[in-house]
């Protein structure tokens, strides 16, 4: 599940630069998502496409695929991960990073101390973005190309986004959510704070992309694709943790 759960986190932040403009009610996104097959570590990866769903409101959030939803609810400061296919759910803990190296086993305390600010470092992005006069039609929106770098320690990331004016959300309302998830972890908050800096040059909504990214000596390519966007409420339930599924404590593996 480590693998999916990155791909939570890494949709999540990405929903930061999609959002402009003011709604009152709740907004749905639907997205797919591909992934060309790769191999990391000896291990083969096959090519997967993924549906994923976002929901959101002033004080919620929810990602959802078949095989896991990422909640975010602002109004008990809690971020859940829920595996469907378990049936099972853990709540992330205050501090992600003294939790992540609890996980990682280390054996004495200034190991344990080091842990934090080892997984800060390797966390880190930096991001630019180039905006272009290029421009398109994609379905019935008017989009314009950016050209967008994220570095990282693990490798760099470069895409080609295609966003639209003609929708209109709220961006300062998915702030919010980005910063509920990393002002808990000592100096993220800051580091987001300059990342979104640079986003803010994407002007509009996401409705394609596509990426590279470099990590370890493999190439990942991926792409995204808007197919749904609308306002309105949520079906019930939406925000909440399935019934009959189990709490387990929560794990970074």
């Amino acid at each position: 599940m480590k693998k999916n759960r990155a791909k939570g986190w890494i949709a999540l932040l990405a929903m930061a630069v999609l959002v402009s403009g003011m709604s009152a009610a709740d907004t749905m996104m639907k997205q797919k998502q591909h992934t060309d097959a790769f191999k990391m570590m000896g291990q083969e990866q096959p090519a997967k496409d993924m549906i994923q769903t976002f929901w959101f409101t002033d004080d919620k959030m929810v990602s959802q695929s078949d095989e896991q939803s990422i909640l975010v609810r602002l109004d008990k400061n809690a971020i859940y991960m829920i595996d469907h296919v378990q049936k099972v759910y853990s709540e992330l803990p205050p501090n992600l990073f003294e939790a992540m190296a609890e996980e990682a086993g280390a054996e004495d305390e200034e190991a344990m101390k080091a842990m934090p600010e080892f997984m800060k470092n390797m966390m880190k992005m930096k991001a630019t973005v180039q905006p272009t006069n290029e421009g398109k039609k994609i379905k019935n929106w008017n989009a314009k190309k950016y050209l967008q770098t994220i570095e990282m320690a693990m490798g760099k990331t470069t895409s080609e986004i295609w966003a639209t004016e003609d929708i209109k959300i709220n961006k300062d309302l998915y702030l919010k959510f980005s910063t509920a998830m990393f002002a808990m972890q000592p100096g993220m908050k800051e580091m987001m704070d300059d990342m979104m800096k640079e986003m803010q040059k994407i002007k509009g909504f996401q409705v394609q992309s596509s990426s590279v990214s470099d990590m370890m000596g493999t190439q990942l390519k991926s792409s995204m694709e808007l197919l749904e966007y609308k306002e309105g409420n949520p079906p019930a339930g939406t925000y909440d943790i399935p019934a009959g599924y189990k709490q387990k404590k929560w794990s970074g593996k």
